[in-house]
């Protein structure tokens, strides 16, 4: 199968493969996503990162790190953010609608 029969995913697999650039934890992970993006044709000229630009260029991406997020329901994170949230919005028992209703995530 040529290349140009191959869909992305699957040159994608290739790529990290020949790369090496398979490993995602810790700093290594993140240059390896540097690797990908910039492979993608994203490069930092503009800003600090390739990832910045990326993710600038591509909210779909922000959405799913959102998600990626909220699937971990993991206690610090949910802590970290109510201490970040506004009194208002903390313990709104009374079932009203607030402006939280409205978000998306």
């Amino acid at each position: 199968m040529s290349d140009e029969d191959k869909s992305l995913s699957e040159l994608l697999e290739e790529y990290t493969q020949a790369e090496k650039c398979y490993r995602l934890e810790g700093s290594t992970g993140v240059r390896n996503l540097e690797k990908i993006v910039e492979a993608l044709g994203y490069d930092s000229r503009f800003s600090t990162s390739a990832i910045l630009n990326f993710l600038e260029d591509n909210p779909g991406a922000q959405e799913a790190i959102f998600e990626w997020i909220g699937e971990q329901d993991l206690p610090e994170w949910r802590d970290a953010i109510i201490s970040e949230l506004p009194e208002e919005y903390g313990d709104e028992s009374d079932g009203s609608d607030s402006e939280m209703d409205d978000n998306p995530l």
